[in-house]
Formats: C-alpha cells, structure tokens, sequence
C-alpha cells in the first residue's frame, strides 16, 4: 500500500532538481544498483541534495555525459567532481567538462586500501575482530 503511494507520488517529480536559478555546485557523483540497473546519482556534498538520479541502461561515457547535461540543463554548473575511478562517470564526466577539475573520493580509496591490507594481515587474535 506505501509502496504503491510512493509509486504514484514519485512519478511526476523530475530526476534532476530544478531551483529555477543557477547555481556552482561541487558534484559527488556514483553508481548505485537496483536488480542489476544502474542508477546514476549526483548530489551537492554540503547540503546533501540530490541533484539528479536516474536509473539507467548503463553506465558508459555516453549515458554519464547526457547525466552531466541535464544538471546543465536545470542551471547546475560543475566547480569539480569528486567521484570512484568508474570509467563510464569519469570520462562522461570530462567530456561533459573538458577544462573541469576531476578527484577521487576517499572512501573508495580507503575502501580499496582496507581491503588490501585485510587480505596481508594474519587473522588471528584481536586482530580477528577487526574482520
């Protein structure tokens, strides 16, 4: 019953926010998945909006670009993004942006870094718990 008023509450609001007026915004962009689909999804860090989200056939260049124009299209334009190294959202992103500054988030960084340590270290002892 929830799930069917959601439904029908969320199909007429658009995927990208619309203020209605320009706005320089740092976007924190990545992939999140629902039964295989992507979605794509960007959002303002400080104030934690989500600027746009869509589910998606894929997560190509091409699809991550139209993602980038349509923030432009809603008067959203890009101080950096901040983003995992995904080849689809990086390269879409610097050809929605050719002069525009890319870096890679510090969770996916630390992520990758806590998992290679994980797989060096013995598991024994307190150590274990941290597993």
């Amino acid at each position: 019953m929830v799930s069917e008023h959601l439904k029908c509450f969320t199909k007429n609001l658009p995927s990208t926010l619309n203020t209605g007026q320009p706005h320089r915004v740092f976007y924190l962009s990545d992939e999140i998945f629902a039964f295989d689909y992507p979605i794509l999804i960007t959002i303002a860090p400080v104030s934690t909006a989500i600027l746009c989200i869509e589910l998606a056939s894929d997560r190509k260049t091409k699809t991550w670009k139209v993602h980038f124009e349509a923030l432009d299209a809603r008067q959203f334009t890009t101080k950096c993004l901040d983003s995992d190294w995904g080849n689809g959202l990086v390269q879409g992103y610097q050809a929605a942006y050719q002069e525009a500054v890319w870096s890679s988030d510090h969770f996916h960084e630390f992520r990758g870094l806590s998992q290679l340590c994980s797989r060096r270290l013995p598991k024994t002892g307190v150590g274990n718990s941290l597993y």
